[in-house]
């Protein structure tokens, strides 16, 4: 309510913001001078679910959306024109100038229409590596394969960068984010996107924010779990979201646990960090805690998830932005005193 209350107060007339803000956001009632001089909102850091996007052209239907989507290790990758919001909300646009993005196979041909693969971008705003980590540069910034842009004979070798993401392209070269390769969930012999799984949720309108993510399984590999959160004033049941799904997912992609709680959820950090200690820091059992997601009678948020090597590292491990049930107020403190010492 501040951010709209500056936003009022002094006269913005442009707003970017990443889709979780957006997400609060639009659960909330905007002052209607907003609208009068808002010429325009920009998403980065992820892809906006649609039902957002549309309650957002509603609050403000004169403001162009400019969605984005981009590698930290290229800045910007791709973007969506305004005129083409309404038609494909659900896309993340087309490369940005001077960048090229391709969407190849494991073997680096290039994929067919609508066909899954990974998004690799080139040109000259990508990067020349990881600082001082010669083996992360490695894993990521890859030679381009001659076959990726149909080139034959003796060429000079060119490096991009691999993102790790799985996309589609259609045929009018629109690109549609489907999900990062070290997120998908593997159930039951299927590759499940988090991402198509919180878009269902959202569409239902039942739900503030959600969050899916997969736990170990000893039957299915991974089951699906879902955190979703209560809009403000509405006594939603995990029972109720539950048959929504139902009538919305195919069997495999239903969630085996459903946890709908108030507020929102956490803000952490992605990735993990790696810091040197003298002695541990934070215990936690990551697989028991996987295994407390399916018991209900034990379905409890994490303090946080830890692992320490005989040297003494610690390994707090924030998943991505899947790790919505860490509670990162319980480890911020500790690890700021660390950081310092």
């Amino acid at each position: 309510r501040d951010l709209l209350n500056t936003l009022a107060r002094e006269r913005v007339t442009g707003l970017t913001a990443v889709p979780p803000l957006y997400i609060q956001l639009a659960q909330l009632e905007w002052p209607e001078a907003i609208a009068a001089h808002l010429r325009y909102f920009a998403s980065t850091g992820g892809r906006m679910p649609g039902e957002t996007l549309r309650r957002l052209r509603t609050l403000v239907p004169n403001a162009k959306p400019y969605l984005m989507y981009g590698l930290t290790e290229a800045f910007r990758a791709t973007y969506l024109p305004p005129t083409e919001a309404d038609r494909r909300s659900d896309s993340i646009g087309k490369a940005i100038p001077n960048a090229e993005i391709l969407v190849l196979r494991e073997d680096g041909t290039r994929c067919a229409p609508h066909e899954p693969g990974e998004l690799v971008q080139r040109g000259a705003l990508v990067a020349m590596g990881y600082w001082n980590d010669p083996e992360k540069t490695a894993e990521r910034f890859r030679p381009l394969p001659h076959s990726a842009l149909g080139r034959e004979g003796q060429v000079l070798p060119e490096i991009a960068v691999f993102s790790g993401d799985t996309v589609k392209e259609d045929e009018d070269g629109f690109l549609y984010f489907i999900g990062r390769r070290d997120e998908m969930i593997k159930t039951s012999g299927y590759r499940v996107s988090p991402t198509e799984v919180e878009e269902v949720l959202y569409a239902t309108q039942l739900v503030a924010e959600a969050a899916a993510f997969g736990v170990g399984h000893p039957r299915l590999g991974e089951a699906i779990v879902v955190v979703a959160t209560r809009k403000a004033g509405e006594r939603l049941e995990a029972q109720t979201l539950a048959a929504a799904c139902r009538e919305r997912l195919p069997l495999y992609m239903l969630p085996a646990k459903i946890e709908v709680r108030d507020g929102t959820l956490p803000r952490i950090l992605a990735h993990a960090t790696h810091v040197v200690a003298p002695s541990p820091l934070i215990l936690a059992n990551y697989r028991a805690f996987e295994t407390s997601l399916l018991d209900p009678a034990a379905l409890a948020p994490s303090p946080g998830l830890a692992h320490f090597d005989d040297r003494g590292t610690v390994r707090i491990v924030f998943a991505g932005t899947r790790s919505h049930l860490t509670d990162l107020e319980a480890i911020a403190a500790p690890l700021a005193g660390l950081l310092r010492r």
